[in-house]
């Protein structure tokens, strides 16, 4: 099997690798609920058939088919709308913005660490209490109230999950892209950099030269259109692509490697024994805190490959490592 259907398969399978040395070490399992999934989000059966079909070499059964479109069936039923979420530098800085009541009237549900979600109604006039009360934010765009916008300094950023209604510029000539659309391409490119080399450079003037085309609204888009992707491909990495489990030396003692990581404030990678199905898996953890339920010690933290929040009992913690958060890397 080609390693791009590998890459394939992680999206709509489970993906579990053997601790031990046996005939068949990887296992793909078809996952009815990324089935699902990805059916609302208009990735139908049919292509995931012709995807597996490429993979396997080979057209699966009949019964795997019929179960396929079973799976399917539920997410086509859905529709999937944007979500205008508030997110921050950071988890510290969202938690003191929502310490103000003003603030914390006009947010919703927590998505991640450092996101939250908000009624589009109410944008506009957070962003003008988040700037009484200090923070810089940009205003939300007027035409869709779906607008991503950065922040600078100690502030917060409304960014539009899913995409929206916004103006779209003229194509440069001779390209047939919007401005926003190749500074989008350029900031995907330019951050791929930073895990691997690139076979060309961009000139600096080429860059200066498109980013003068670009209002602040639009450039701040195209950036944060380009961090979700790079978060998102981050994810998959970490969730499937992986060293195998059994590659990290087994920790004595948890607790205290994960002590240090939150009073450092860094990530932690841990290998971990799941109780429900018996695998084994890394995982990348954002620690919150430790506490004890029912005489057993828990860790309580953000798992980047679920993506959410989840509670991990120490004794099932085989393994863990401190990871140095990577900050964030300037734009040219």
């Amino acid at each position: 099997m080609l390693p791009l259907h590998l890459v394939r398969l992680a999206r709509f399978c489970d993906w579990t690798i053997a601790t031990e040395a046996t005939a068949t070490p990887h296992t793909f399992t078809l996952a009815p609920e990324r089935i699902a999934q990805l059916a609302a989000w208009g990735t139908g059966p049919a292509e995931v058939l012709e995807q597996l079909t490429a993979a396997l070499g080979r057209r699966p059964s009949r019964r795997a088919v019929q179960r396929l479109r079973a799976w399917a069936h539920p997410g086509q039923q859905m529709r999937l709308r944007p979500l205008l979420v508030l997110e921050a530098e950071n988890g510290e800085l969202l938690a003191q913005v929502r310490r103000h009541k003003l603030v914390r009237k006009r947010l919703g549900e927590v998505v991640a660490p450092n996101r939250i979600a908000l009624d589009p109604a109410d944008a506009a006039a957070l962003a003008q209490t988040l700037r009484t009360l200090g923070y810089y934010v940009e205003p939300p765009s007027t035409s869709s109230g779906t607008a991503s916008t950065p922040s600078t300094g100690s502030g917060a950023e409304a960014a539009g999950e899913g995409g929206g209604d916004r103006p779209v510029p003229e194509p440069v000539e001779g390209t047939g892209l919007s401005p926003a659309l190749q500074w989008f391409l350029i900031t995907v490119y330019q951050r791929l950099g930073h895990h691997l080399p690139l076979p060309l450079d961009l000139p600096w003037d080429v860059r200066q030269a498109l980013r003068g085309q670009l209002s602040a609204l639009q450039q701040a888009s195209a950036e944060s259109a380009a961090s979700r992707l790079l978060d998102s491909l981050q994810a998959a990495l970490t969730g499937y692509l992986q060293l195998p489990a059994w590659s990290m030396p087994a920790t004595e003692a948890p607790e205290p490697v994960i002590q240090q990581a939150l009073d450092q404030g860094h990530d932690i990678e841990i290998r971990y024994w799941g109780p429900a199905d018996g695998h084994v898996t890394n995982r990348m953890v954002t620690p919150y805190w430790i506490e004890e339920r029912d005489q057993s010690r828990y860790l309580i933290g953000w798992c980047h490959l679920r993506q959410q929040e989840r509670t991990f009992r120490l004794d099932r913690i085989e393994a863990v490592e401190v990871r140095v958060r990577a900050g964030r890397q300037g734009l040219p």
